[in-house]
C-alpha cells in the first residue's frame, strides 16, 4: 500500500479580515519558502510518474462551527510558527499579529457572520503496488 496525504492551500474566502490576513500570511510564507501548495491535486500524476498504479483519491476538509473549534486553534498554532520566516521573506512585519488574542478575534468574526471555520482541504491518495 502506498499512501500520501497533502494539504491543498488556497486563500481563505468569505468576509473575514483576521482569518484572511492570517491565512494569507501563512500561505504566502509557505509559497516563498518553496513549498508546493497545490501538490494534492497532482498526486495522481506523481503516482503514475513513479510507476505506481493510478491511485484512489479523496479530497476532504474539516469545517467546525463550535466556539472552541480546534480548527481555529490550528490556524493560530500554525501562524505562531511562521513569523520568523514571514518577516525574513517580507510577508509580515515584526509584531504584526497579536497572537495572544488572534484566536478569540477569529472566533468572534466567525460567530458575527455565522460561518464555521474551514481547515485547509486535504487530498489523500493511495494505491496497492504490485511491485511490493
Amino acid at each position: 500500500m502506498v499512501a500520501f496525504q497533502a494539504p491543498w492551500f488556497q486563500p481563505p474566502g468569505g468576509p473575514f479580515s483576521h482569518t484572511k490576513h492570517a491565512g494569507a500570511c501563512i500561505i504566502e510564507t509557505f509559497r516563498r519558502s518553496g513549498a508546493h501548495l497545490d501538490i494534492g491535486p497532482g498526486l495522481h500524476r506523481i503516482y503514475v510518474a513513479a510507476g505506481l498504479p493510478l491511485p484512489q483519491i479523496r479530497w476532504e476538509a474539516v469545517v467546525d462551527g463550535a466556539h472552541d473549534s480546534p480548527v481555529c486553534r490550528s490556524l493560530v498554532d500554525t501562524l505562531e510558527s511562521v513569523p520568523p520566516k514571514a518577516i525574513e521573506y517580507g510577508v509580515a512585519s515584526e509584531g504584526e499579529f497579536d497572537l495572544t488574542t488572534l484566536a478569540e478575534r477569529i472566533r468572534f468574526e466567525m460567530r458575527f457572520v455565522g460561518y464555521a471555520m474551514p481547515m485547509a482541504p486535504l487530498v489523500a491518495a493511495w494505491c496497492r503496488s504490485s511491485a511490493a
